[in-house]
């Protein structure tokens, strides 16, 4: 069953913690980490010219059923209606099973450019020759991955035709377990480029990994029902849940044709993949470089996600996304907040994490398109921008509830005048 805390929204932050506490694996104490600033010696270690902490607000995505595995996400972001559009998305899946998954191995790249090679096809022909000999320098670098099964597992050549010369390029396929893999491939590459530089004739320049990983991908697949898609209580009159399936799929078809419908596709897609990333202490700034480069494979800049209808007019979305994530490794065993997050998901494996990365981005996307081809995006929105007006202007949480019910009922517009004046009227009446 999905994870849901029944009327989590409205609770102080005293009773949502001890209602995560009582419905998963956290203590108290793993909950403290949310709310501790980063301790400055910890700061200082991990990066350079420490001075203090930038705070961004973490909430908890739920309704999602995952391999018929319920979670509650942690999801780290500054941007409103953000969980609660992931959460939307996953809540209308529930009735059809949620979420499936299916993640390739946790295999990176490692790439070894060679200079000045007169001889290419030759060079090639040394080097695989003497495939077994550097992939076993290569496994010398980590006995550990070995012993569970990975370490450099295949090493394939490229040539790369950069106009005024060509470069060999030697890939070391490395299959990195429940890491993401950068220290370790880095590590391999620099191991094998002597011998490579042997082989060849050549001289090694850049020798690190690759972040577009297209041997690690993670796909989700779910299904929203018209009935899940419809909008019962609004006043658009495009709410009917058939009509809703169609019109998302011919919003993909649209970001699917064009780059500038394409790019806000997966930016709203990164929303969810990139809040629940950087939550559990992952390489965010890898993970959407790689995300983006994988959009642009096959020439133009396509769409993560495709949908489609069935027989019973049911919306089928998938999502197909490359993800390097670690459960080990990194900042996630040192981070407080990081390590605190992935003990909520409660994740075995870097795979079973690429999957709820996937499926948390499908459900984002479906939640936007829902709404984009309905209702509109700004009537959320709005509302939210309503709040941050207030809260510029020192607006307490009970003088923005009086001032959001009056908006709703008024329909009048949140301008920072109109909301000066709001707030001004609901003080001279205290």
């Amino acid at each position: 069953m999905a994870k849901t805390l029944a009327g989590f929204r409205k609770l102080d932050l005293a009773k949502k913690v001890d209602l995560i506490v009582a419905n998963s694996n956290l203590t108290h104490d793993d909950v403290n980490a949310w709310k501790k600033p980063l301790d400055p010696d910890l700061g200082e270690r991990l990066i350079e010219n420490y001075v203090g902490n930038f705070c961004i607000p973490q909430g908890i995505a739920m309704y999602f059923i995952i391999n018929d595995k319920g979670y509650l996400i942690p999801m780290v972001t500054e941007e409103s209606s953000v969980i609660a559009a992931a959460s939307n998305g996953a809540k209308r899946c529930q009735k059809n099973g949620g979420f499936v998954t299916n993640v390739d191995p946790p295999v990176m790249i490692g790439q070894i450019q060679m200079l000045d090679v007169l001889n290419l096809e030759k060079a090639k022909t040394n080097i695989l020759e003497q495939k077994r000999t550097i992939i076993e320098a290569c496994n010398r670098c980590s006995k550990t991955v070995v012993k569970l099964g990975g370490g450099c597992k295949d090493i394939k050549l490229r040539v790369v035709d950069a106009g005024t010369e060509k470069f060999l390029v030697c890939h070391l396929h490395v299959d990195c377990k429940d890491a993401m893999g950068a220290n370790l491939v880095n590590t391999m590459a620099e191991t094998a480029a002597p011998l490579l530089e042997k082989l060849s004739q050549g001289k090694a320049l850049l020798r690190v990994l690759s972040n577009l990983c297209t041997e690690r991908i993670a796909r989700a697949k779910a299904v929203f029902s018209p009935e899940e898609l419809c909008f019962k209580n609004s006043t658009s009159p495009r709410t009917d849940g058939i009509q809703i399936a169609e019109e998302i799929v011919r919003a993909n078809q649209f970001a699917c044709s064009d780059p500038y419908r394409a790019c806000t596709h997966n930016k709203g897609i990164m929303n969810g993949i990139s809040a629940v990333a950087l939550a559990c202490g992952q390489d965010t700034r890898a993970i959407e470089a790689c995300a983006h480069a994988f959009a642009s494979l096959q020439g133009s800049y396509k769409p993560l996600t495709l949908y489609k209808l069935d027989e019973n007019k049911n919306l089928v979305g998938s999502i197909a996304v490359p993800l390097a994530v670690g459960i080990v490794g990194g900042i996630t065993n040192i981070h407080p907040q990081a390590r605190s997050n992935l003990k909520l998901l409660n994740v075995s494996s870097s795979s079973e994490l690429a999957g709820v990365l996937a499926s948390v981005g499908l459900a984002q996307n479906v939640a936007a398109l829902r709404v984009l081809v309905s209702e509109g995006i700004q009537a959320g929105h709005m509302k939210m921008h309503a709040s941050n007006l207030g809260i510029s202007l020192g607006a307490t949480n009970e003088e923005m509830d009086l001032i959001l019910h009056t908006l709703e009922n008024s329909k009048e517009k949140a301008t920072p005048s109109k909301i000066k004046e709001m707030l001004d009227k609901i003080r001279t009446k205290l």
